[in-house]
């Protein structure tokens, strides 16, 4: 006889298609074909065991009643909020503004829920959950393929830098002024010069000071969660970067099918050393599920249909799966990046981002401003949040020692790719993500909002 209750077995056992219910397999027959590995008793011969852990961890850290944990509830309708908000919208806060929320927020350092006023959680924090061999290996594979990624755009820069050098000698012995060269390569591509006015004005994107060539060319893609950061860069050249690798849609493709990010397949080179990364992550993806079936078991049930759906209609993206207990699409790696104040508009609006750092490092803690709270974010620590609806960002940071780094590991799926996938499946989406227009007369209600675009890649 188990040990858990006919109601959480209930909700563990719902993570693919409906066969335990005869009568409702002929609901949606597309569906049951999406079956999940989890419930083929011979791919997954710990089923007993990982429904126990989840009950431990449940027992002890997100029930109420639990003394080891703080329960706040939040005078909210979290469904509500979420069907509402715009996409559009993202938080406009200024470095004063980040500094003075931080330090007027309450720093929390023991297992935390918060949730809204139907019990449904909407933030959580579990520090020091992680096994300390599953942080090691993590660490580990991300330390290999950031060596690997730096390597390969460090012979990049010094390619680029030589062509370069050799177009300024052939232009310079023709006698071609900077103006005229600046002039040719503008109406080469077809835009417009700029205006002399605006000549004196620096790059949003890239500073120029005390960069050099092979420097600039390590620059990411500009991201206002994540925007350059010229400390960071000088300190860690090649080894500041974000990368995406899982699956989603592609920007400006909402009808399309889903595929795998280009961070991931971009060559052959590149797809070898994304895989060999996700083949480690497999351990980290088995505990962070569990965590994520403690925490909210219909949640975690739904994420686990949306897989078994994803992996059965669109077998290609099984490419980015960790774990037969996989329960997200995609993944953002954070390699020594700085995060300011956003919200992650493109996330699952009834789903979780999850949020897991590694290396050494003194503060980076993370400020949820909605709350009036500040989390130690350390490796090991876990924290789920509802990030299509909570703004947060993190502290300044400095690496610990002299090999300190910061890695940070965000889980999440679109909702683009949740409304695909439905539809993929004969189900009607509840929310169409992709079709949202935007209300310039109506204003959020959290402070220090406004209505701005949003960037077409994901973040954290």
């Amino acid at each position: 006889m188990s040990s858990i209750p006919v109601g959480f077995r209930y909700f563990l056992h719902e993570i693919g298609p409906m066969t335990r219910n005869p009568e409702r397999d002929t609901e949606r027959p597309r569906v049951v074909r999406a079956r999940s590995p989890s419930l083929l008793g011979t791919a997954f011969a710990n089923w007993d065991s990982f429904c126990q852990l989840v009950y431990k961890f449940f027992e002890d850290f997100v029930c109420p009643s639990s003394r080891r944990q703080e329960t706040q509830w939040v005078d909210v309708d979290t469904i509500e909020v979420a069907r509402g908000i715009k996409t559009t919208r993202q938080p406009v806060f200024s470095d004063d503004l980040e500094a003075t929320e931080a330090a007027n927020a309450r720093l929390v350092t023991e297992p935390y829920i918060a949730r809204d006023k139907n019990n449904v959680p909407i933030l959580g924090y579990f520090p020091a959950v992680l096994h300390g061999p599953t942080v090691h290996k993590t660490h580990i594979a991300l330390s290999a393929y950031i060596d690997e990624l730096s390597a390969e755009r460090a012979t990049w820069a010094e390619k680029r830098a030589k062509k370069n050098d050799e177009k300024e000698v052939e232009k310079d012995a023709a006698g071609i002024t900077s103006e005229e060269r600046q002039k040719s390569n503008t109406r080469r591509r077809g835009r417009k010069a700029p205006a002399k006015e605006h000549k004196s004005q620096s790059s949003p994107t890239v500073p120029d000071s005390h960069l050099t060539e092979k420097e600039k060319w390590s620059w990411p893609w500009h991201d206002h969660r994540h925007p350059p950061n010229e400390k960071l860069l000088n300190m860690f050249g090649f080894r500041y970067a974000l990368q995406h690798l899982g699956t989603w849609l592609a920007t400006g493709h909402p009808y399309d099918d889903p595929v795998v990010s280009s961070d991931f397949i971009k060559n052959a080179t590149w797809f070898s050393r994304s895989w060999r990364l996700f083949q480690n992550l497999g351990s980290l993806t088995y505990e962070l599920s569990i965590l994520f079936a403690a925490f909210d078991s219909m949640g975690w049930s739904h994420a686990r249909r949306f897989i078994a759906a994803l992996a059965h209609f669109h077998g290609h993206t099984q490419a980015c799966m960790t774990d037969e207990l996989e329960c997200w699409a995609h993944r953002a790696f954070l390699f020594n990046q700085e995060t300011r104040a956003h919200r992650d508009a493109r996330d699952n609006r009834f789903g979780y981002a999850v949020l897991t750092t590694f290396g050494a490092f003194m503060g980076g803690e993370f400020v949820v401003p909605q709350l009036g709270l500040k989390f130690r974010h350390q490796p090991g620590d876990v924290i789920f949040i509802r990030g299509h609806q909570l703004c947060h960002f993190i502290t300044p940071w400095e690496p610990e020692g002299d090999n300190g780094e910061r890695f940070c590991i965000t889980h999440f799926t679109h909702q683009s790719l949740i409304d695909s996938v439905a539809k993929s499946c004969g189900v009607e989406p509840e929310t169409e993500s992709y079709d949202i227009e935007e209300d310039s007369d109506e204003a959020d209600e959290v402070e220090g909002y406004d209505e701005e675009t949003e960037d077409s890649d994901e973040e954290m």
